[in-house]
């Protein structure tokens, strides 16, 4: 019987490596990867400031196309991706630890 509590999900991801940086800026532009700290903190932070994630990355594509574009290249060198939208769920789900 599986133990009673909460548990942290496993999520298999690979580093984001410098070429996948590299890669995402040709598609997003410097201005839609966020990499500080400091920047990340509102999207890993949920709004109660209770629960803080973890992300290499924060990537904020400009339209569908870049989106596609994204999730393309992470699902090719296996890096996992967590969409966020408004960052209101009262349960932390995006909140994962990657």
């Amino acid at each position: 019987m599986p133990a009673a509590g909460p548990s942290e999900p496993i999520i298999p991801t690979a580093p984001l490596t410098a070429r996948i940086r590299d890669s995402l800026r040709a598609i997003i532009g410097e201005k839609g990867l966020i990499e500080d700290q400091h920047g990340k903190q509102p999207f890993v932070t949920d709004w109660r400031g209770l629960l803080v994630g973890g992300a290499g990355a924060v990537v904020r594509p400009g339209s569908t196309e870049e989106v596609s574009k994204v999730v393309r290249l992470c699902h090719a060198h296996g890096v996992a991706v967590v969409p966020q939208g408004g960052n209101t769920g009262l349960m932390g789900g995006a909140m994962l630890r990657l």
